[in-house]
C-alpha cells in the first residue's frame, strides 16, 4: 500500500504529465531507473530536444522562498544528468539536446494540487 506522500506524488507526477501533452510534447518514458545512477520522474521530446522533468510535490506552506533552487542539490542534478545520458544513448536519441528541469506542484491543505512552476536545473 503506497504512503500517502507517495499517493501525493504520484498525483502530481500525473498533473505535470497532463500539462505536457496539453503542451505538445510526446512523452517517452515515466520513471525511468537505470541501477546505479538514479531514477527519471518524466521524460519527454519536442523539437529534437529531449527534457527531463523531476517533480517535487509541496504544501503551500513549506514552500520558502528560493523555491526549487533549495529543493535540488547539484549532486541531485548530475545523477539526473548522467541518467538522462544514459536514457538517450539507449534509445539512440545521442544527437539530441537535452534539458532537465524541476516541476514544482503545490498543494494546500487538504492535498488539492493548485499550480505548477517549471525551473531549469542547470
Amino acid at each position: 500500500m503506497a504512503t500517502r506522500e507517495r499517493q501525493l506524488g504520484d498525483r502530481a507526477e500525473d498533473f505535470v504529465f497532463s500539462l505536457l501533452i496539453k503542451n505538445g510534447y510526446t512523452i517517452l518514458s515515466r520513471n525511468y531507473l537505470v541501477f546505479g545512477f538514479g531514477e527519471l520522474d518524466i521524460v519527454c521530446c519536442k523539437n529534437r530536444t529531449v527534457y527531463v522533468f523531476e517533480v517535487k510535490c509541496r504544501s503551500k506552506k513549506n514552500v520558502d522562498d528560493f523555491g526549487m533552487t533549495s529543493i535540488f542539490s547539484r549532486s541531485k542534478i548530475h545523477k539526473v544528468r548522467k541518467t538522462a545520458e544514459i536514457f538517450c544513448s539507449r534509445r539512440g536519441l545521442s544527437g539530441f539536446s537535452i534539458l532537465l528541469y524541476g516541476a514544482l506542484v503545490i498543494h494546500n491543505q487538504k492535498e488539492e494540487l493548485l499550480t505548477v512552476s517549471f525551473l531549469p536545473l542547470e
